[in-house]
């Protein structure tokens, strides 16, 4: 089965923000192996028409680093799995993505380990969980 996914990439590391990301690298897999990539010019796509640009994209995820929870939900309601808060090397992200491997064990933003690791609350932080959303 082939599964074709988006990550943004900046620098040859994961974008820091989908919402003003400028270039997505799209990967098309089948049994862990790339069968196809290219990369995508997203500047004139602006921020209300990316979730059906990746829709029509015929993507079934969306690997990026902070996104805003309108943009997200508005992709999740495509049925685009989204895979938020992800930093790191690009190549090293896509790799692990590739092994089926959960990217917040390794890649997770700094300031986003509540989220992804655990849901217990902090000590230290006034019994509060950090947030990781942009809203």
């Amino acid at each position: 089965m082939i599964i074709k996914a988006a990550f943004t990439v900046w620098n040859g590391r994961i974008a820091p923000v989908f919402d003003v990301a400028q270039t997505v690298l799209i990967i098309s897999a089948e049994n862990g192996r790339i069968i196809d990539q290219k990369t995508e010019d997203i500047r004139l796509v602006q921020v209300n028409e990316r979730a059906q640009w990746l829709k029509d994209l015929s993507l079934s995820a969306l690997i990026c680093g902070a996104i805003s929870r309108s943009l997200e939900k508005a992709i999740e309601s495509l049925g685009i799995k989204v895979i938020g808060f992800v930093s790191g090397d690009s190549s090293e992200v896509i790799e692990a993505w590739l092994g089926n491997e959960n990217l917040h064990e390794q890649f997770v933003m700094p300031g986003c380990m509540c989220r992804y690791r655990n849901r217990q609350r902090t000590r230290g932080s006034g019994g509060r969980m950090r947030r990781c959303r942009m809203d």
